[in-house]
């Protein structure tokens, strides 16, 4: 199975989470590492000039790209296709 969770806004650090959506996605993450499903997390940043990807876990990687003024969904499909 594939997953694909879209999240705008996931803090670069995931040990800044205070709470709320992005807690509670956090911990579906944990669930979903020890699981034999890939998944792949999406979000949007402007702190960032480059996209940046790094790995949640061996199954997971979390590719953050740069907030455009107005996000559209063939930013996401279009750009920086992996």
């Amino acid at each position: 199975m594939k997953v694909l969770i879209i999240v705008p806004g996931f803090p670069i650090n995931v040990e800044d989470i205070k709470g709320g959506v992005y807690s509670a996605l956090s911990n579906l993450l944990i669930g979903f590492a020890n699981a034999n499903i890939a998944v792949r997390v999406v979000s949007f940043n402007r702190e960032i000039s480059e996209p940046l990807v790094t790995n949640y876990s061996h199954n997971i990687p979390f590719i953050i790209h740069q907030k455009a003024s107005y996000p559209t969904f063939s930013t996401l499909f279009l750009r920086d296709r992996q």
